[in-house]
């Protein structure tokens, strides 16, 4: 189940740049006791999250040249707080990348979001938020920040993707969050690369780690079979822009 309200896909911009702005957000008092508050709840029941940097969006143009966006550092905590509902200003709004990975017998990878992760049992695609290191200090690389999300999270090196190519902007939902959309066309059938991904899993948790994903699920890219996939996870906790991707997907293979 995931909440589609006002989602909108459009094609994607000539260019997409995301600057950042050197100076830390700064927030209002009351809104930074409320995450303050909210994060400490969070660890003393037990969470064990890391604060680490995260951006939000604090313009966005469109421009003849493509869409210019500017970012500002602040924290997990920050964006927790906006996604939990716990403060309805001065919220966090991320920018970040997604690819649609898609196996060489067209099957697009679909993930589960482990229990111990900020959203436990969520259907996804891969992908997430920026880190420090998808960025040169000034501007975020956000195909980059792609290839890393795949490597950590399914064990995929670049080697094994054959073309990777931006097709969507998605914006709207439930926080305006900003998704480029990636086709990610990799060498492996779906039997291959669930293979492989077992021993990645197995391999990262005796590293002492543990997997972002509890399962990762190949759906054949038909319209007929998507459909079908999306009524039986129909009651599962899925992220906004999922079944409209998934939809669109078909003939992209």
């Amino acid at each position: 189940m995931s909440d589609t309200r006002d989602v909108v896909y459009q094609s994607i911009p000539e260019a997409i740049s995301v600057s950042i702005d050197p100076t830390p957000i700064v927030l209002s008092p009351s809104t930074h006791m409320a995450i303050e508050d909210h994060w400490n709840r969070l660890m003393a029941s037990g969470k064990t999250f890391t604060r680490g940097i995260t951006y939000t969006v604090t313009s966005m143009t469109q421009e003849a040249g493509g869409l210019r966006v500017t970012v500002q550092s602040t924290d997990y905590a920050h964006y927790l707080a906006t996604v939990h509902g716990v403060i309805d200003r001065e919220r966090c709004r991320v920018i970040h990348s997604t690819g649609a990975v898609i196996t060489a017998n067209s099957h697009v990878l679909v993930g589960k979001m482990a229990s111990w992760t900020a959203w436990a049992g969520r259907w996804q695609l891969c992908g997430g938020g920026l880190s420090a290191e998808d960025s040169d200090g000034l501007h975020i690389d956000l195909e980059r920040s792609l290839l890393r999300e795949l490597r950590e999270e399914l064990g995929l090196t670049q080697d094994d993707v054959k073309a990777i190519t931006p097709l969507w902007l998605k914006f709207g939902g439930p926080w305006n969050f900003l998704v480029v959309v990636y086709g990610v066309w990799i060498r492996a059938s779906h039997e291959e690369f669930l293979q492989r991904y077992t021993h990645f899993a197995k391999a990262t948790s005796q590293q002492g780690e543990l997997p972002e994903f509890s399962e990762v699920y190949p759906v054949f890219l038909d319209a007929a079979t998507i459909q079908q996939w999306l009524s039986l996870t129909s009651r599962d906790p899925m992220v906004d822009y999922l079944s409209g991707i998934l939809q669109r997907l078909p003939g992209k293979a």
